[in-house]
């Protein structure tokens, strides 16, 4: 017998998440620099904990699932994308933050919030205003991915777009994708 579904909300034809691994930078240190809080962490050093293995962590990991919530969370020069993209200064006051905040929530309604290209989207924006951050991961010997893992079914059309091709290419981060049916 299968599972039942539980709701529509509940059922997500997508996840993603955001992946760094890194030499020796402390995980404490990424949550800071991203606002994001990994859901699976550990730093280069630390005793491994899995399954009878011994020795240390050879690097550091950390992953963070992310999603529309957490990204609009706080960060009004984050908002100043959906208000203008091409602007390259990120100055923008409480009012215009608000309008911009308002504007992006409508057209999420309408156009449903579990989009993968908006969700993409909206995080390489706000991953690009970490630049420095994202650069000197890179440049210590660490590497930055977005994982996105999508059932083929609830996902049938995906278009990386030029915005989103651009970011990754600027930031210098892959992109990892994981098509299951979920059973």
């Amino acid at each position: 017998m299968k599972p039942q579904r539980l709701s529509e909300e509940a059922v997500r034809p997508f996840e993603v998440s955001l992946r760094i691994r890194h030499p020796s930078l402390d995980p404490a240190e990424i949550s800071k620099a991203l606002e994001l809080e990994p859901e699976h962490c550990f730093k280069a050093g630390e005793p491994r904990q899995e399954g009878g293995r011994r020795g240390v962590h050879p690097h550091t990991y950390w992953l963070a699932p992310v999603d529309m919530a957490q990204l609009r969370q706080g960060d009004p020069a984050f908002l100043k994308y959906f208000e203008d993209p091409a602007a390259e200064k990120w100055e923008i006051s409480a009012e215009k933050a608000a309008a911009a905040e308002l504007s992006f929530r409508q057209a999420a309604e309408r156009h449903g919030s579990f989009q993968l290209e908006g969700l993409l989207f909206s995080l390489l924006a706000r991953l690009n205003l970490r630049q420095e951050f994202i650069a000197r991961v890179q440049s210590e010997g660490g590497d930055i991915s977005v994982l996105v893992m999508a059932d083929p079914n609830a996902v049938r059309i995906f278009n990386l777009s030029v915005p989103i091709a651009r970011f990754l290419a600027k930031l210098n981060i892959d992109v990892e994708f994981e098509f299951d049916a979920g059973g």
